[in-house]
This record gives C-alpha cells, sequence and structure tokens, in this order.
C-alpha cells in the first residue's frame, strides 16, 4: 500500500454495490465496497524516465495521467555513465524538453537528476518513498519469446517493491506507428 493511502485511508468513504456479475456463466461477486478518494488531497504521477522510445512513451503516458488526475507529476531520471548514452543531446537538454512537454499539458512538474547509481532500481524506489505517488509510470522494452520469460531487472524490481500502482508501457512497435 502507498504510504499516502496509509494516511488517508481514514479519511476514505465507502458505498456498497449489491452484485457484480462475474463472467458470462452466471457468477456474481458482491457485494463490493467501492472506495472513493478524499477530495482535495495529494496525488502524484511519479515517472522513471530515461531518453529511450520507451521512456518517451512512458512520458506522454504520464503526462495523459497528470491531465486525468488533476495533479501533479514528479520526473526522476539517473544519469546513465556516458557510454551508455548514445543520444546527441545532454540529459539536460532531454529534461529540459520533458519539463517543456509537462508544462505544455498544463502540468506542475519536478525533475529529479540524481547522479549515476550502482543500482538504478534502489534509486528509483527511494524517490518513490520520498514522494509517496499515487501511481508511478515505467517504460518496457518489447522483447523475445526468450525475454519474455525475464523482465529487465530494473523494471522487474520497480514492479515487484513498488508500494503504489505501477503503470507499464510499452513503446509502439514500428508497425503500430503512423506512416
Amino acid at each position: 500500500m502507498c504510504p499516502q493511502r496509509r494516511t488517508l485511508a481514514g479519511q476514505l468513504r465507502a458505498s456498497v454495490v449489491p452484485e457484480v456479475q462475474l463472467d458470462g456463466r452466471g457468477g456474481t461477486l458482491g457485494p463490493l465496497r467501492l472506495i472513493e478518494p478524499p477530495s482535495g488531497g495529494p496525488v502524484t504521477v511519479l515517472l522513471a524516465y530515461i531518453r529511450t522510445p520507451e521512456g518517451d512513451a512512458a512520458l506522454n503516458t504520464a503526462a495523459e495521467e497528470a491531465i486525468r488526475r488533476s495533479t501533479d507529476a514528479v520526473v526522476v531520471n539517473v544519469t546513465r555513465p556516458a557510454q551508455e548514452v548514445d543520444s546527441p543531446f545532454s540529459a539536460e537538454q532531454g529534461l529540459d524538453a520533458v519539463t517543456a512537454l509537462f508544462a505544455a499539458s498544463g502540468v506542475d512538474v519536478e525533475v529529479r537528476q540524481l547522479p549515476p547509481a550502482p543500482d538504478t532500481a534502489d534509486a528509483i524506489l527511494a524517490a518513490m518513498v520520498e514522494t509517496a505517488p499515487d501511481v508511478v509510470v515505467i517504460g518496457l522494452r518489447r522483447r523475445t519469446g526468450v525475454g519474455k520469460f525475464i523482465l529487465g531487472s530494473i523494471s522487474q524490481r520497480i514492479l515487484l517493491d513498488a508500494d503504489c500502482p505501477v503503470l507499464a508501457v510499452k513503446a509502439p512497435s514500428e508497425r503500430e506507428l503512423p506512416v
């Protein structure tokens, strides 16, 4: 559970839905308690970002989520060692573009550029604990048949260790891109 949700747990309002049909076979589930978050509480979208097609897809999704939730965003970027970067742009130029995208969307954003870390997932998870976001957005690479069995280690750690929902986004494949 997100730390934010723990602090708000006593303030949540609940309503009851008598019965919900699960499938076409007549199975039902009920009664359900629908929990509504209190109005006016802090909600944040955290984006773990690196400048890749997957990172850019996550960026667009994070901006959409922040707009949908009427909230702000925190962008966490762990600087990669120079030998791993294949972009002609500096990290600062890339993050300036990220800030501009959020600003153009009307979303307040805080950008945190962290130094290279031996364990990138730990750095991102620490930022998640500090900010207590409502949702985290990450980008995932497309995998081959064998690669689908093994998720990227950073993504896997974030998905497994996060205390709040994680929205994992893939970049559009070449056949999905507009011509």
